[in-house]
């Protein structure tokens, strides 16, 4: 800022105006005493002395002051976004050197370091950072003396260029922009909105990519997504489930790849899958069991024959609370169904799980079995503490108060407990429909009608989804995990003479159909086995309640492989 003091006008005129009001005053002057009879020199003075008087006037109209100017030069900015997304670690960008784009982008400022230095002279410059948000990188030096920039590691999760921008012209907002310099591989989540756009072209910013990496797309495969359970119990199978994605060009991209499931402590290696690669994402499910009680860490890593150019999202870790403690079941029901008992029974005989089961009644009275006493339906959310998973069969939402029904809620949402619905011809789901429980059913009910039922015997399919989460595998073999007889009418056995017919198109988004109703006479099938996420939890439902028909003619081979209600308990902790 610059200072300076000097002679000025309130009314200043310019220099014409004067050159006029001086003429104007000599010849006021002149007029005025050129008749009176005196010497010529006392008219000339007289005459001057008027002429000054006129001016000494107007310069008092025109407003004297002293006028102290302060000038302060605002300096234009420049704005480097400098990518910072993992993506930056692909070693593409010199094929004879094998460069990553991170390091052809370091290498980059350093070259022209000299020039930025010089521009911080006469601009500011300000180093931006950006993957899925923008930050401020740390320069040394003065502003005006930059000697570098430190540039934090490139392992961002995502590149969001737009949001980037955003932020850089907030920063800056007000103030003349030189121009936006942006140094990126070009990937980007979400293209540049219109409303950016507009503001960009308003404050006259340019926009100058700088490309990094090579000019051919690159191949990779990279582990996207990785899912397992925060807690699981010792001794039982654990999935894990991994979503891989193939990039680059397609001719050159590798058709197949190696999953492993690694415990990260010991190095061992839990499981291992072959998968092919197509251009949609791939879907891998690994599976382990784990022996000791604690916190353990498996690391999830996929391998190719192709060279890797992207090493750094091949490996993902998860971490599980192996629990050694049996499984807290609590098992409500209306009456002493077939499927009642025969769940019940199976619950009962399962060593790792540890049952408390009632049989209420509409008057509210109750007759109680299993291993655990309960006095009284769970009262507080320090009762439903108590247990793991919450059976529901056909019984009555009247029987519980709204304080439990939204307790029960709560239970499965916060505590990550596990709900499993058993449907049946009385009460579920119909009687839960308005109640705090209707949002843990995995379908919408538009009204509390009677559920559709199916007028024809049906058999039971498995569905993909099963796969994914380990259950309904009651075949012999891990490759035959659904037993043909069990879809197939001419068995018999295998016709369940009461299904619900619940629509495909009344299922909530994120539920999973596990299982499907095939009808004996050829109508289209739907989902009798749902699953659903419900805030840290899992709620499971059943269609049907004729499951114990499948022991005629084979016994208990069917039961001991963990039959329906059984085998649905893992999602439900998954």
């Amino acid at each position: 800022m610059t200072e300076s003091v000097h002679l000025g006008f309130a009314h200043a005129m310019p220099l014409w105006g004067w050159a006029l009001v001086i003429a104007g005053a000599i010849v006021a002057g002149w007029w005025s005493y050129r008749r009176i009879d005196a010497a010529p020199a006392a008219r000339v003075a007289l005459a001057a002395l008027r002429a000054a008087l006129l001016i000494l006037l107007v310069v008092l109209l025109a407003g004297p002051e002293r006028v102290r100017e302060r000038r302060r030069v605002e300096r234009d900015w420049i704005v480097v976004l400098a990518d910072r997304s993992a993506s930056m670690q692909v070693a593409d960008a010199s094929p004879v050197s094998e460069r990553t784009r991170d390091e052809q982008l370091r290498a980059a400022i350093s070259d022209s370091w000299e020039a930025w230095a010089h521009a911080a002279h006469e601009r500011r410059v300000l180093w931006l950072g950006f993957g899925g948000d923008a930050f401020e990188l740390e320069t040394s030096g003065t502003s005006e003396e930059p000697t570098g920039v430190t540039l934090t590691e490139a392992d961002r999760p995502r590149t969001d260029l737009a949001r980037a921008l955003e932020l850089a012209m907030r920063r800056i907002a007000g103030r003349p922009v030189a121009g936006i310099v942006v140094l990126s591989d070009g990937r980007n989540a979400r293209p540049i909105g219109e409303a950016l756009t507009r503001s960009l072209t308003s404050s006259g910013a340019g926009v100058y990519p700088v490309p990094l990496g090579g000019a051919r797309p690159t191949v990779d495969v990279a582990l996207v997504h990785t899912e397992a359970p925060a807690g699981a119990f010792v001794d039982d199978l654990v999935r894990v489930n991994a979503t891989l994605e193939r990039r680059g060009a397609e001719g050159d991209a590798p058709t197949a790849a190696t999953v492993q499931l690694i415990d990260a402590g010991t190095g061992l290696v839990l499981d291992t899958r072959e998968v092919e690669l197509t251009d949609e994402d791939a879907e891998v499910s690994l599976s382990a069991i784990a022996d000791l009680p604690g916190e353990r860490e498996w690391r999830v890593e996929v391998s190719t024959t192709a060279p890797d150019p992207a090493p750094t999202n091949n490996t993902s870790s998860v971490r599980i609370d192996m629990i050694d403690r049996p499984i807290r079941v609590a098992y409500f029901d209306g009456a002493p169904r077939w499927e009642q008992r025969f769940v019940k029974e199976h619950l009962r005989r399962e060593a790792k799980i540890e049952l408390a089961a009632l049989l209420l009644a509409t008057n509210r009275r109750y007759t109680q079995d299993g291993d655990i006493a309960l006095a009284a339906l769970p009262r507080s959310p320090e009762e439903w503490a108590n247990f793991d998973v919450i059976i529901i069969g056909d019984l009555r939402s009247g029987l519980f108060s709204p304080e439990q029904l939204d307790q029960l809620r709560q239970h499965v949402a916060e505590r990550g407990a596990g709900l499993l619905w058993m449907g049946g011809p009385g009460a579920t789901p119909t009687s839960y429909h308005g109640t705090p429980l209707a949002d843990l059913l995995p379908f919408r009910q538009e009204t509390a009608d009677t559920i559709a039922v199916w007028d024809v015997p049906i058999t039971m399919q498995r569905a993909p989804a099963a796969d994914a989460l380990g259950v309904l595998a009651l075949g012999d073999r891990e490759s035959d995990p659904w037993p043909g007889a069990v879809a197939d009418p001419a068995a018999g056995w295998s016709q369940l003479r009461w299904a619900q017919r619940i629509d495909p198109d009344s299922l909530k988004p994120t539920a999973q159909t596990l299982a499907t109703a095939q009808p004996t006479d050829g109508d289209e099938p739907s989902p009798i086995v749902i699953t659903m996420r419900y805030g840290a939890g899992r709620v499971a439902y059943i269609g049907t309640d004729e499951t114990w028909r499948w022991r005629y003619g084979r016994g208990e081979a069917l039961p001991e492989r963990r039959p329906l209600a059984l085998g649905l308990l893992h999602p439900v902790l998954a």
